[in-house]
């Protein structure tokens, strides 16, 4: 009777403090997703698993799992195996979907590494079907991207990723029949640069603002350049909040639009000192 007197004011302690702990743990799995039904193993995705890893992950060590199929998957990037490294990214990305970092490097491999590989396949003696099959490593990419926004729409870094991926790799949408036009993919890039600096003016770096700049003067949409320009030098009428931005060529570059345009001295975002 003494033992279990002693042992119920150990039990409420217990108590006390498992209630705000399961909280606690609830309160992550939701932040970081390990609840939703996309992070539950599916048969499929345990087919593409070691019965190793699949013991770890039902053991709670999701990062470890993480780290040895991301190991895998660069495996299987020497044996060229692209379909099998794209497997890998998957079950990454699906077991720590918050991660920006394994949706950005799985994106690039697809739209740089592996579009590239295929493009140059001598196996493959039809420069249509190599062309083909990077086209669809670029698409890939970009789903990849997409989806991570997605699941992470809080950080900057796949918004400007995304753009940067259209502007570089899909210039070919250009010459879609039924919604492509020159300078399409440039259009596209800045859009999502756009993107990325309007909805993070304080964690994105200053780069990302110029890129919109940038990459609708390369499409000669010099309106939509110069109205890009203008809206930085708006944003920031003191210089004091983005003090490491290049106001010097940004103007420059404002005057260059201006110039195509035609626009009056009086009416323009930098009129000329003195």
């Amino acid at each position: 009777m003494k033992r279990l007197y002693g042992i119920i004011p150990v039990l409420i302690v217990m108590l006390l403090f498992k209630t705000p702990l399961e909280s606690s743990i609830v309160a992550d799995r939701k932040a970081f997703k390990y609840n939703t039904g996309r992070l539950l193993p599916s048969m499929k995705m345990r087919e593409q698993m070691t019965q190793l890893m699949a013991v770890a992950l039902l053991g709670g060590f999701r990062g470890v799992v993480c780290d040895f199929v991301w190991i895998a998957a660069h495996g299987s990037w020497e044996k060229q195996e692209w379909f099998k490294m794209k497997q890998y990214f998957v079950i990454v990305t699906t077991l720590q979907p918050m991660s920006v970092m394994y949706w950005d490097i799985s994106a690039w491999h697809m739209a740089w590494n592996i579009s590239y590989a295929v493009s140059q396949d001598p196996k493959e003696p039809r420069p249509a079907k190599r062309e083909q099959a990077r086209r669809q490593w670029v698409e890939e990419g970009r789903k990849f991207l997409e989806e991570g926004i997605r699941n992470i729409p809080e950080r900057y870094e796949l918004y400007f990723k995304l753009g940067w991926l259209i502007q570089q790799k899909q210039d070919y949408i250009d010459a879609d029949p039924e919604t492509g036009y020159p300078g399409k993919h440039h259009v596209e890039g800045a859009e999502w640069a756009k993107r990325a600096w309007q909805k993070f003016p304080s964690e994105a770096p200053t780069y990302v603002s110029r890129m919109p700049g940038h990459w609708y003067m390369k499409a000669e949409r010099w309106q939509e350049a110069r109205e890009w320009w203008c809206e930085l030098a708006k944003e920031d009428p003191e210089r004091k909040l983005h003090p490491d931005q290049m106001w010097h060529k940004i103007e420059e570059w404002c005057r260059e639009c201006e110039d195509k345009l035609g626009i009056p001295e009086a009416e323009r975002c930098f009129p000329r000192r003195g």
